[in-house]
């Protein structure tokens, strides 16, 4: 072979033009040539868009050879995603020569914390409604008292939390706490937490 390998199969080569010769037992040669081209190495783009306290991810891929196999941290196996909650999502693509490619997309959907409530049953702002809420799968929501009492606890999907039942509406033990500010605590799946403070007004 050309470089002076003497195997009758080339491997981990490189692209460009080989040329083999043969010989047997009589010295009777034939040479060949052959041209190895390889493939450009893969590449991942995403857009991420959001709509309605949801995102998707719209994945563009170049080099490498098709067809194309694509796995998401989240089990979709679709080029494109949608009706994403907040979150990290991992996409690997492995082409038709088994040479795979991994990229990472985050999607951080923001939320509408309010500062006030006013629990007085007019049907507005009665209780701690989170908008944006429902696009995350691990929620953690913690209210507190002036003295660092914990006066509500909420564990679930942000799905769960939107039920009205499950929202925190300024009582505690079914009680109506008094006229002031109090501390919460909202952690989305392995975020660093969001804490603020909201008051009840009547």
């Amino acid at each position: 072979w050309t470089g002076g390998i003497q195997n009758d199969t080339l491997m981990h080569v490189s692209n460009g033009t080989y040329v083999v010769t043969v010989s047997d037992a009589h010295n009777c040669t034939s040479t060949s040539s052959s041209t190895l081209y390889n493939p450009p190495a893969m590449n991942i783009t995403g857009q991420i868009q959001q709509a309605n306290h949801m995102g998707s991810i719209d994945v563009s891929v170049s080099g490498g050879t098709a067809p194309y196999n694509f796995v998401w941290s989240n089990g979709a196996t679709t080029e494109d995603v949608t009706n994403l909650g907040g979150g990290t999502y991992i996409l690997t693509v492995t082409d038709g020569n088994n040479c795979m490619q991994t990229d990472t997309f985050v999607i951080d959907i923001p939320l509408e914390i309010p500062t006030v409530i006013t629990p007085n049953g007019d049907g507005k702002n009665d209780d701690f409604e989170i908008v944006g809420i429902q696009a995350y799968q691990n929620v953690s929501i913690e209210i507190y008292g002036r003295w660092g009492d914990l006066l509500f606890d909420f564990k679930g999907t942000g799905l769960e939390y939107v039920n009205k039942t499950n929202r925190w509406n300024g009582k505690y033990n079914g009680k109506d706490l008094p006229m002031g500010s109090y501390v919460y605590i909202i952690k989305l799946n392995d975020d660093d937490p969001l804490t603020g403070v909201v008051a009840i007004i009547r």
